[in-house]
């Protein structure tokens, strides 16, 4: 739904959200992403305004024309390394294992691609809508120490009880380089309605670089596998910039133009879906007016099944910009994905090289100030050249790697604050 963009709109948006929680009962089971962005910004009201500006920004590319800051074909599919971090006790055991986080993985990559096979109960009014994020999860194949690793640590700690953020300090992976996903035995969810639970909540991607260590997913043991209420699915939405798709009711919107509008949370069991509940419709200002799209892995209702393709852009918006280092040259996690950027704009000689080598580069403007950035496998910057390029068009520039020490690294290319190109380099 189309958004109204306003310093006032987050008041509202919360207002609408907490209206959402008084209509959950015991029965149900909700995500607590904004309740924690809500005590975010308590802590630090700049928050609010980088998701405004963030807001205004995603939304001149979406719909207003402007270029994005990195150009990546929509068909690129780009990997995400993810590392569960099973957290327990004698008391309060979490039995999830390797084989449920697998389960769990398989669960994410055919709800990124499009491919779960319940895509089939789309109701025909929203079949053109279904989206393809293109997005693929994998278990992290290294630590950050570049050991192999399973992707699933675990780990004793009280704090698995009545989660929250103090849980992340039990363990934590550089958020930088892996999506971590904190599993524990339940989540405090004492300041929603009695008998409410929360079954997992997630770190907006506008919050800079004041996310560090809080970053990631914490996530009750129960809703860890291939399993159908997609609590993990819908977590990474809101790691990747997605709103509810009743976030700020029938007016205000959630930065999403294909999604009907909605006025509160959809609890609906969807019994005997898809031919039951097809009639929801609790907003008529949209043209045409369309019911409530149940089948949104954004809302509540237990039919939820997928992402629309607006959705899916704003998704990979938000991963290639405030998010990028976790796709591109992230071989710390194990994988390489640096086909998704233009390579074929950077060249990099001698390669390898023992010594000085030489960067060459397309497509640069004139009085554009060029950051030529080195990085180790561990993600670490070891080189940060700026140059002025003088003329616009082919840039060439000599670096001196003399104080780099063998080993494999990433030559990442910005042009301004844009990030132009990733190439691999080989130090002897």
């Amino acid at each position: 739904m189309k958004n109204l963009n306003s310093m006032n709109k987050y008041f509202w948006l919360v207002l609408l959200s907490l209206a959402a929680f008084t209509r959950v009962d015991a029965q149900y089971s909700i995500c607590g992403s904004d309740e924690y962005y809500q005590q975010q910004i308590k802590k630090n009201p700049q928050i609010e305004q980088d998701r405004i500006n963030s807001d205004i920004q995603t939304r001149a590319v979406m719909y207003g024309g402007a270029a994005s800051k990195v150009s990546i074909s929509p068909d690129a599919e780009l990997l995400i390394p993810v590392v569960f971090h099973i957290i327990t006790t004698a008391t309060h055991p979490v039995t999830t294992n390797l084989s449920a986080c697998k389960d769990q993985i398989r669960r994410l990559n055919e709800d990124y691609s499009a491919t779960n096979s319940d895509t089939t109960n789309i109701r025909p009014i929203f079949k053109s809508r279904l989206g393809n994020a293109h997005i693929r999860f994998i278990l992290a194949t290294k630590d950050p120490q570049g050991n192999p690793t399973t992707g699933v640590t675990k780990d004793t700690s009280i704090l698995t009880y009545q989660a929250g953020d103090s849980v992340k300090s039990v363990i934590d992976w550089d958020h930088n380089f892996y999506l971590n996903v904190w599993v524990v035995s339940n989540i405090n969810s004492s300041s929603l309605p009695k008998g409410s639970t929360i079954a997992g909540y997630a770190v907006f991607p506008w919050d800079g670089v004041r996310r560090g260590k809080s970053d990631g997913v914490v996530i009750d043991h129960n809703f860890v596998g291939y399993t159908t209420d997609r609590t993990l699915t819908h977590e990474i939405g809101h790691i990747l910039g997605l709103y509810h798709t009743f976030q700020g009711g029938c007016t205000i919107g959630d930065e999403i133009d294909d999604t009907p509008p909605v006025t509160a949370a959809n609890l609906s069991k969807c019994n005997s879906w898809p031919t039951s509940d097809t009639t929801i419709n609790t907003c008529h200002n949209d043209v045409p007016d369309l019911p409530d799209m149940l089948e949104n892995i954004m809302d509540y209702a237990s039919c939820k099944v997928m992402f629309t393709k607006e959705q899916v852009v704003r998704m990979r918006l938000y991963l290639t910009t405030n998010r990028v280092s976790l796709f591109y040259y992230n071989t710390v996690a194990g994988i390489a994905n640096e086909a998704s950027l233009n390579t074929a704009a950077i060249s990099v000689f001698p390669n390898p090289t023992t010594e000085n080598f030489t960067v060459e580069a397309n497509g640069i403007s004139a009085g554009k100030t060029v950051h030529i950035k080195c990085y180790d496998m561990m993600g670490r910057l070891h080189l940060d050249q700026a140059v002025v390029a003088s003329s616009e068009g082919d840039f060439t520039q000599q670096i001196d790697g003399s104080q780099i020490i063998p080993g494999v690294y990433k030559i990442v290319l910005y042009e301004g604050n844009e990030m132009k190109a990733v190439k691999s380099l080989v130090k002897e």
